[in-house]
């Protein structure tokens, strides 16, 4: 199955309902640098799905910098998402992310 897409604007609206998740899947290095606060670093080089924080029925959306990582990686993803009713990935990543507005840290 594919990884559907969502944009920064839905994608805030959704973790301020408390109905999505966001995993960071840069590096420690990248995600040290600048992040999404409520973004949970899960490196796709170090993927497992026990470092996954806990999304029950919530709706899992991964990112990297620009969305070419996730989107390459997005079936993989998708698939090893367990229990998940919705995987997405963030068009634009964090970069989208902030040229949306929204603030990083």
């Amino acid at each position: 199955m594919s990884i559907r897409e969502i944009d920064p604007v839905t994608l805030k609206q959704w973790m301020n309902e408390g109905k999505a998740i966001l995993v960071d899947v840069r590096e420690p290095e990248e995600a040290a640098r600048e992040r999404i606060s409520e973004a949970h670093n899960v490196p796709l080089s170090r993927f497992s799905t026990d470092h996954l924080p806990d999304h029950d029925d919530k709706i899992v959306v991964y990112h990297c910098v620009g969305g070419k990582r996730t989107a390459m990686h997005g079936p993989g993803l998708h698939a090893a998402t367990p229990a998940a009713s919705a995987v997405y990935h963030l068009i634009g990543g964090i970069m989208g992310w902030k040229s949306a507005g929204h603030a990083v840290c």
